[in-house]
């Protein structure tokens, strides 16, 4: 069930980015960020107590003002200042339940530009790593595991078996650029995953896991492994599509900027207090 809801939002925003597929990748990243700022001003709008709001937005400032106005005076100054904080308070009390609205679309539109702008597909030359994790209490050297891959890959490097981590690395090198499927692949046990080496922007899943876990909600552009499977998860090093900013990737803060930059310049237009 969870993954029929996943690849159903996956399929939609396919066909919502299908008409800037030939575009540069940042022109379809700042529409969504648009439209995603508008959808977040019309949950708050509707979600939260306008006249409150605007009556707390008034106090904000006017204590604010009693605060440059009584400078001099530093107890009238603290008791502006303390009043500040309590209208913030009750700002953030009014607008709780509009920040619990917005949450889950956020989160799920984010996992969609996530697998789509986090990482880039591969070139060819480049070479990266394969890791198989396998399912508690299944020993990494007793497996006996190779990694099967299409004409356009080569897998470069023997098998390295982490017993503590239960899991089994290789490196691939990609030589021609394609959409292909490779298989982990044991005496009683096999799993496939995609590679992408296709330049274009397309759902693209790092980890290939078993349903319900977190690497199955972050990167839903696969379906899961079976639940019986000896392989808990097959993880591909993508190089990333960006650089990293103060911790976060730079898709992700173009996203928070244009977003929250949409929602404010277009709040008069919906009427809406923030």
């Amino acid at each position: 069930m969870a993954w029929t809801i996943l690849n159903a939002i996956t399929r939609l925003f396919d066909a919502i980015l299908y008409p800037f597929r030939s575009l540069d990748p940042l022109v379809g990243l700042v529409a969504v960020s648009i439209v995603t700022g508008v959808v977040m001003l019309i949950i708050f709008g509707k979600t939260t107590n306008q006249a409150a709001l605007k009556r707390v937005k008034g106090s904000i400032v006017a204590s604010i003002i009693e605060i440059w106005l009584f400078k001099d005076r530093p107890g009238l100054m603290f008791g502006a200042a303390a009043r500040v904080l309590r209208h913030n308070v009750n700002y953030l009390r009014y607008s709780l339940v509009a920040v619990i609205f917005i949450f889950v679309p956020v989160v799920l539109i984010m996992v969609q530009l996530g697998i789509r702008y986090g990482h880039r597909p591969l070139k060819p030359n480049d070479e990266v790593m394969v890791s198989a994790t396998l399912a508690p209490g299944t020993s990494a050297v007793g497996a006996d595991l190779s990694l099967v891959v299409p004409e356009g890959l080569e897998v470069t490097t023997p098998p390295l078996r982490i017993e503590e981590d239960r899991e089994v690395d290789w490196m691939l090198k990609a030589h021609e650029p394609g959409t292909y499927e490779i298989r982990v692949k044991g005496s009683n046990t096999e799993a496939s995953k995609r590679v992408m080496a296709e330049n274009s922007i397309i759902p693209m899943a790092p980890v290939r896991s078993k349903a319900m876990s977190w690497d199955f909600f972050l990167y839903p552009a696969e379906k899961p492994l079976p639940k019986g499977s000896a392989i808990e998860s097959i993880r591909i090093s993508y190089p990333a599509a960006g650089p990293d900013f103060i911790g976060l990737p730079f898709w992700m803060w173009i996203f928070f900027v244009v977003s929250i930059a949409a929602g404010f310049a277009l709040k008069g237009v919906f009427k809406v207090e923030v």
